[in-house]
């Protein structure tokens, strides 16, 4: 899978919609290198002190160009979490997850991101995300 480049990544917070912690969320973008069109926007969120740490991702990914249509982009949506030493990686249905909604783009069910052409990427882009970004990483490890 290709090496990839990480545009600007802004972080935020805000309360949980469940407990009211503070809600750490970073909003990116991704590349191919040598590209200047992304090839997914990305969000993160992460609630420190919730029971069982978990960093929920949703990536919109597809033509992200321009002239691009609805239909040409689609919204994935993920969980991840610890299991021993690794990250496993689980596939929410997109409807139900966060922005950036429906009229942007396709939201994906779990069974057709494992049917989608962009599968191999998908999982190769939130693989990258938590790599790149170690404050994800530390939010996951805190139960191991």
């Amino acid at each position: 899978m290709a090496e990839w480049v990480f545009g600007k990544t802004e972080a935020r917070t805000a309360p949980c919609r469940c407990c009211g912690r503070e809600t750490r969320q970073l909003v990116g973008s991704v590349f191919e290198p040598g590209s200047d069109v992304p090839t997914a926007f990305f969000t993160t969120v992460v609630t420190p002190g919730h029971p069982q740490p978990r960093v929920k991702v949703t990536l919109f990914i597809g033509d992200l160009s321009e002239r691009a249509q609805s239909k040409d982009r689609l919204i994935v949506s993920m969980e991840i979490w610890p299991r021993g030493n690794e990250y496993v990686t689980t596939l929410i249905d997109a409807a139900d997850s966060m922005p950036p909604g429906p009229e942007a783009a396709s939201p994906l069910t779990a069974a057709e991101v494992r049917a989608s052409a962009w599968k191999e990427t998908i999982f190769s882009i939130s693989d990258a995300i938590v790599r790149r970004h170690a404050s994800l990483r530390e939010h996951l490890d805190q139960s191991s």
